[in-house]
């Protein structure tokens, strides 16, 4: 059944409609018959517990079963209502708050805005079918969702801080990028917090810096590599008005990239923890490329796959479903829609990249792709990501493990003697 018929049905058992526009302070409710004709229109309610219960008891009349509830989804005020509610036994929806704007002056012709107007227009709209189903996790989802979203919003401190330290690493030792991939490992933070900046631009501690580069990488960088970045440094080029002021700057910033490291290693570890008394969490970390923490960002965007009844629904929230300009004989490019959770989106590229890194069947396949059918390396892991949620969908479904060969199992016998030739050719 696809999401318009499912949409009809729903309707087809709602005869009370009611549209909630929301504020941080102050909301606004109107009610509708089945008919479109006003039954309640413009009822104020304050955003606290006295609100709720007056709302609750002006549609107490009302079969929750026969009431439909939608809501703008406005920055976060809405979700203290739409649980509420929703914990009361209503069905709660979302409107599109572009449809919303756009509606106004179909209405009645006024291109106008005020709160009584929007909750009617609301109302009108999941009459009509109008709307989006609310997804709103409950239980250790919901809480895999909070810990998602303070990882992200730890990671993109944490990189504003490293921009930060590279600036100026740029001034007073230019030198460095070229030393360090990465300037914040464990090994240059080290070096940094032992010598500063005016320590490693002079040839002083010469043979300490050496062991202490090899010490601390444990031995990965070797002494002749650890020799020519003390070399480097020690000729450097940065310039030395202000370095006092610059010191001062540079021990701030490694305290706060290690403030900000230490953080997201505690909320990736309760991270692993909760995911760990998911339902899903067995079955999906037997697919190659899925760890704890892709796992639990994944799990945080969906909540519980029993919720899904096919892995379409899944495309569709992450923004993955298919769309098509098309015009009479003229028939446009494919394209994803990207009209769903970035986020998501973003947790099964990530997927997508270490599958194809480090597991012989999807590497197998990407390569097929790139090589024989000459498919740009973008799509072909765009192609990869959807595999991974079809097969995260099938092994929770069927609660089995992963079988490599099963990516191969509806590709054509041809396809398949292809793929095994180009690998064994390597």
């Amino acid at each position: 059944m696809d999401n318009n018929a499912k949409k009809i049905e729903l309707l087809q058992k709602k005869t009370s409609f009611v549209g909630i526009d929301i504020a941080k302070r102050t909301h606004y409710a109107s009610l509708i018959n089945q008919q479109g004709l006003p039954i309640k229109v413009g009822l104020k309610i304050s955003n606290n517990r006295d609100g709720l219960n007056f709302l609750q008891g002006k549609l107490g009349h009302i079969d929750k079963s026969t009431m439909l509830i939608g809501m703008e989804p406005t920055g976060q005020y809405w979700k203290c209502i739409a649980y509420d509610l929703q914990k009361n036994g209503y069905d709660i929806v979302l409107t599109n708050p572009f449809h919303v704007n756009r509606s106004k002056e179909i209405r009645d012709n006024k291109n106008t805005k005020n709160d009584t107007k929007d909750s009617l227009l609301i109302a009108h709209l999941i009459r009509e079918g109008k709307f989006l189903n609310t997804l709103l996790l409950d239980g250790i989802y919901a809480d895999l969702r909070e810990y998602t979203k303070l990882r992200e919003q730890l990671k993109k401190e944490l990189s504003r801080v490293k921009i930060q330290l590279k600036t100026l690493l740029d001034e007073f030792l230019p030198e460095y990028e070229n030393c360090f991939s990465v300037v914040i490992i464990k090994t240059s933070l080290a070096l940094l917090k032992a010598y500063g900046l005016r320590g490693l631009g002079t040839g002083n501690d010469f043979t300490d810096k050496i062991d202490l580069i090899i010490k601390i990488s444990k031995r990965k960088i070797k002494s002749e590599k650890a020799e020519t970045i003390v070399k480097l440094l020690a000729s450097t080029i940065g310039i030395q008005e202000g370095i006092n002021g610059a010191e001062s700057s540079l021990k701030s910033l490694i305290r706060r990239i290690e403030f900000y490291q230490s953080e997201i290693y505690e909320v990736e570890e309760k991270m692993k923890e909760n995911l760990e008394k998911t339902e899903e969490a067995k079955y999906m970390l037997t697919v190659p490329g899925i760890g704890h923490v892709t796992a639990a960002m994944f799990l945080g965007q969906t909540g519980s796959l029993k919720k899904f009844k096919n892995p379409k629904q899944l495309e569709k929230l992450a923004g993955m479903d298919l769309t098509e300009n098309s015009s009479g004989q003229f028939r446009g490019k494919k394209h994803l829609s990207k009209r769903g959770r970035d986020l998501l989106r973003h947790t099964l590229y990530l997927m997508a990249i270490a599958a194809i890194a480090h597991d012989n069947e999807f590497k197998k396949l990407y390569e097929y792709k790139v090589k024989v059918c000459k498919k740009a390396k973008m799509m072909v892991v765009v192609e990869i990501m959807l595999k991974i949620l079809n097969v995260i969908f099938a092994v929770t479904k069927h609660k089995i493990d992963y079988k490599g060969e099963s990516i191969f199992e509806r590709l054509p016998k041809t396809q398949q003697q292809e793929i095994d030739f180009l690998h064994r050719s390597q």
